[in-house]
């Protein structure tokens, strides 16, 4: 049984990181800007716009969406894509997902661990200073 590991994180707390070092020991796919990739194969979308309406506020261009009569923004229509790709990976194989809402979008998955990372202010400065 597969299995994913959820990482999210404060700006700066060294989550992205820590969530790129557990997927290299388990052995397992690492996805942050790599599932962008993804959304991107997937959705037959170029990595350009899913680059440039990744984690938006909605927009104004607005796409329609063929299946329905409902209105969506390019923003939502990336979301919603990548929604579809995480949920894809948590049935398929064993991963560690960095930020994306991806424990919320698994939130009632049972093969599902979601870990959060923190630290003080004064380390997250330093680090975002840093790095």
């Amino acid at each position: 049984m597969s299995f994913v590991i959820t990482i999210g994180r404060e700006y700066g707390s060294g989550g992205r990181y820590i969530a790129s070092e557990l997927a290299k020991k388990l052995n397992v796919n690492f996805y942050d800007g790599k599932l962008l990739e993804k959304v991107a194969e997937k959705a037959g979308f170029s990595l350009d716009y899913v680059q440039s309406n990744d984690e938006k506020k909605d927009n104004y261009f607005f796409g329609y969406n063929m299946f329905s009569s409902e209105v969506m923004s390019a923003a939502q229509r990336v979301a919603t894509e990548q929604f579809k790709v995480i949920e894809h990976l948590a049935q398929t194989e064993s991963c560690v997902i960095v930020g994306r809402c991806a424990d919320f979008i698994l939130k009632d998955k049972k093969n599902v661990l979601k870990i959060f990372v923190s630290s003080s202010m004064e380390n997250k400065i330093k680090r975002a200073t840093e790095f």
